[in-house]
């Protein structure tokens, strides 16, 4: 009589095994995924307060370097980007320690996904001053790699950019790590259009 449960117990193991092996995009997530797939492999998306359609996520595959996760979903579209957010770094006058974090984290995003057009301004004396403390009040990005198919990136085919960032606020800075799918732009309008059809 129980054997009807038991099986579809296991059946549904299974298929939980099978959708956790299927995605396996960057930290575990697939472009295109819908909420109701997201609750399904278990990484918990919360709303984020005041941001429409973006979602604090906890995903089975984590980066020690990274502690903030969250997805951007389309009705339509699905995920479209993936979001990833480092510990704060804290930082000398020279900048070193993000800089030796940037370019650790550069090199291994271009093994898997090729060369890179880079945007570096930690050399430049109007950021960094080697004489003197940190007196930077606001944000300030000092430096971006992006990985493009126009940069000869070798990239999946449900992604159209990876975009590396590093951010100093004051006496500490941070990596930002975005990926955004083929269907991005789409999607963007998308919002866009929802927003302006309030007025």
């Amino acid at each position: 009589m129980d054997t009807i449960p038991k099986k579809l117990s296991i059946l549904f193991a299974i298929s939980l095994l099978f959708v956790s092996a299927v995605f396996a995009g960057p930290f575990g997530i697939e472009m295109g995924m819908t909420l109701e797939q997201l609750k399904l492999i278990g990484v918990n998306p919360v709303p984020i307060r005041d941001a429409n359609g973006r979602y604090r996520i906890t995903p089975k595959k984590q980066h020690s370097d990274f502690n903030f996760y969250a997805v951007d979903i389309s009705p339509n579209y699905g995920v479209y980007v993936i979001l990833a957010i480092s510990k704060d770094i804290p930082i000398s006058s020279s900048g070193i320690e993000l800089r030796n974090k940037c370019y650790e984290i550069q090199k291994s995003l271009s093994n898997i996904y090729g060369s890179n057009q880079t945007f570096d301004s930690f050399q430049s004396s109007s950021i960094l001053d080697k004489d003197s403390d940190w007196t930077i009040k606001n944000e300030v990005i000092i430096f971006d790699s992006f990985w493009m198919r126009k940069y000869n990136s070798n990239l999946p085919n449900d992604l159209s950019s990876i975009w590396l960032e590093a951010i100093i606020d004051s006496t500490s800075g941070y990596l930002r790590l975005q990926y955004e799918s083929i269907n991005a732009d789409k999607a963007y309008a998308e919002q866009e259009a929802q927003n302006n059809s309030v007025f």
